[in-house]
């Protein structure tokens, strides 16, 4: 017994001996290949040039500029401008092309794929005339309406539906009026829409002969227009819970710091076809993104519990 268990002890040992000879092998084979790589990349480091040397550390530093992380399009800024026909002039609106996205970003889902939109009545175009302006919308439906004052602001409203001559205020609850503040210059937008809550009336439109045309009312409208086109005036108002879109001259009536008048330079009426309604009109792709869609329905969802004006910035909408 005592034989058998020295043989097993011999036996052992001399495996662990083959074992380690093999591991320090092993480890000589590995120290020759990285000796040899590092003797192949010395030698091709000394082969470069100073300059090719320098380049290379610079662009290991810094990132490469041939394949920039573009930011992506949110918002107006995603959105591809209709284009406007109908116009004679070089200059067929006094909106500038962010404007115009701007505008297009707020309008209900069906109206903002529209490829074009066609001019209906242009007071620098078709002359100051409030039958004019009336007769010509007479026929359409669906319209964003401008006005430019003397000293370069601009604001309207979207006014769905027909325009049509009443005694009694017209429209849908899709009606909404927009400023861009005093500022000339100035390409963010603020809007307001209907909230359609137990304080908000149902006085959209109103298109008069005798009195000119009114959007929004209830202590003031939003918007209101001189039969003569050459004034207007935009106040505090029920409707949209808005207070006035630009500042101006307090009206003279009740010398009313809710209620601001101002000179008008130019009044435009542009028909924005429905997808829904206006098969033969062209309709671009919607280059928002899925984000984008979201944040909308967001709002959308929000409308009828918060304040429905929305500030554009840089990258998106926020509600105030």
């Amino acid at each position: 017994m005592q034989a058998t268990t020295e043989a097993v002890k011999a036996g052992a040992s001399a495996t662990w001996n083959k074992l380690q000879q093999v591991g320090e092998e092993v480890v000589k084979s590995l120290d020759s290949l990285v000796e040899d790589d590092t003797n192949a990349t010395s030698t091709t480091t000394s082969a470069s040039s100073p300059d090719a040397t320098a380049k290379e550390a610079k662009s290991a530093s810094s990132p490469d500029k041939s394949s920039p992380d573009k930011k992506k399009k949110r918002g107006a800024a995603a959105i591809t401008p209709p284009e406007l026909k109908g116009s004679n002039r070089d200059s067929p609106s006094v909106l500038t092309t962010d404007q115009l996205r701007h505008i297009v970003y707020h309008l209900p889902p069906r109206f903002r794929t529209a490829s074009q939109w066609t001019l209906k009545y242009n007071s620098l175009e078709h002359g100051i005339s409030l039958d004019t302006m009336y007769r010509n919308l007479s026929k359409s439906e669906h319209h964003v309406f401008i006005i430019r004052t003397m000293k370069g602001q601009v604001l309207g409203a979207f006014v769905p539906g027909k325009v049509a001559v009443s005694t009694h205020y017209t429209g849908t609850g899709e009606t909404f009026v927009f400023t861009f503040g005093d500022d000339p210059t100035n390409e963010k937008i603020v809007v307001y829409k209907w909230k359609g809550d137990f304080f908000a009336n149902e006085h959209f439109i109103l298109a008069s002969h005798e009195d000119g045309l009114h959007v929004g009312g209830g202590g003031h409208p939003a918007l209101w227009l001189h039969k003569m086109l050459l004034k207007g005036s935009s106040g505090q108002c029920q409707t949209f819970a808005s207070p006035p879109l630009i500042s101006g001259v307090p009206t003279k009536v009740d010398d009313s710091q809710d209620n601001h008048e101002f000179d008008i330079y130019a009044v435009e009426w542009w028909q924005v076809p429905s997808v829904e309604t206006d098969v033969g009109a062209g309709i671009g792709m919607l280059n928002l993104n899925i984000e984008d869609e979201e944040e909308e329905g967001r709002k959308r969802a929000n409308s009828s519990t918060s304040s429905t004006s929305t500030v554009l910035t840089d990258d998106d909408y926020v509600l105030v």
